[in-house]
């Protein structure tokens, strides 16, 4: 409204003291078909016509209502005015709905795939623990390959690619991938939507998974693979686009660093290394692509 005025494309009407009623002024002007902006000042409240052939007869009816405000003669056009911005305000309230259904649609409000992975993960992990033979039933359906040679996958159980990622072999490793699902996984997918989120999970399990089978064989598991490349994914992005909203502190990043670290030097521990720093890889690589797209780099 001010660089309207500076540019001449709106007069200014007066001021409606404190003391007096400038609401019904506004529904005065509504009802007369008179576009207006009103400012709020210490004193009262300023009226500006933005339609110039407007300004004098606005100017006029400030007077007049001014010298008389419970003349008989405004009540139709303060009813209408009345009326008007009742519409008015249903209306604003219809698009605010409207536009806030389609971002809790369209922009990631939910974190259903990221959770879902959570329960799935527990789910299996419990059923392994209290009936070990449906477990191994599980296990033998999961696992990436029956063997060294792609079996299973080469006779088209495509879904050995990802399952690997539900599977864990303790307390620890369960929680420990949990609860990095839980603060990752739904920020992610919050912010990017569940389709994006799904392709992602896509990506970095099925390659990462890929990458272990090929260093240690199908005796791995876990969404460590999915954790390590959402880590690399906020890092990155978080550090050069203001605009995404998420990030990594340096602390946590030194500490998964570090445990990526201690799995290469102590194997006695069994980490799924390969997962790790696949998973870390591609998420640094799809971050820089997309930094890359929006001429970030």
């Amino acid at each position: 409204m001010f660089t309207l005025r500076i540019l001449g494309f709106m007069k200014k009407i007066g001021t409606v003291p404190s003391e007096e009623d400038h609401e019904a002024f506004a529904r005065l002007l509504t009802g007369k078909g008179i576009d207006f902006q009103s400012d709020s000042l210490a004193d009262g409240v300023e009226f500006w016509a933005i339609e110039e052939e407007d300004h004098k007869e606005a100017q006029g009816l400030l007077v007049s209502y001014q010298a008389n405000p419970a003349s008989p003669e405004w009540k139709e056009s303060l009813s209408l005015g009345k009326k008007v911005q009742a519409e008015g305000k249903k209306e604003d309230l219809r698009k605010k709905v409207k536009v806030g259904a389609f971002k809790v649609k369209h922009s990631g409000q939910g974190a259903k795939i990221s959770l879902s992975m959570i329960y799935i993960s527990v789910g299996i992990f419990l059923v392994s623990l209290l009936n070990p033979r449906l477990g191994d039933l599980i296990y033998y359906w999961a696992i990436f390959s029956l063997d060294g040679n792609f079996s299973g996958l080469a006779q088209g159980q495509i879904w050995r690619v990802l399952t690997p990622i539900f599977l864990h072999f303790g307390p620890l490793h369960i929680l420990f991938n949990s609860m990095w699902m839980y603060d990752l996984g739904r920020s992610f997918e919050r912010k990017m939507g569940s389709p994006f989120f799904v392709l992602f999970v896509l990506l970095t399990g099925g390659l990462s998974n890929f990458l272990q089978y090929n260093l240690s064989g199908p005796q791995f598991g876990g969404l460590s693979g999915v954790v390590y490349g959402l880590l690399g994914y906020i890092w990155v992005r978080g550090r050069r686009d203001s605009s995404f909203g998420l990030g990594i502190s340096s602390g946590t990043m030194t500490f998964m660093m570090g445990w990526l670290v201690l799995g290469v030097l102590a194997p006695d521990m069994r980490m799924a290394n390969g997962a790790h720093f696949g998973g870390l890889v591609i998420g640094v690589l799809l971050a820089f692509f997309e930094l890359k797209r929006r001429r970030l780099l």
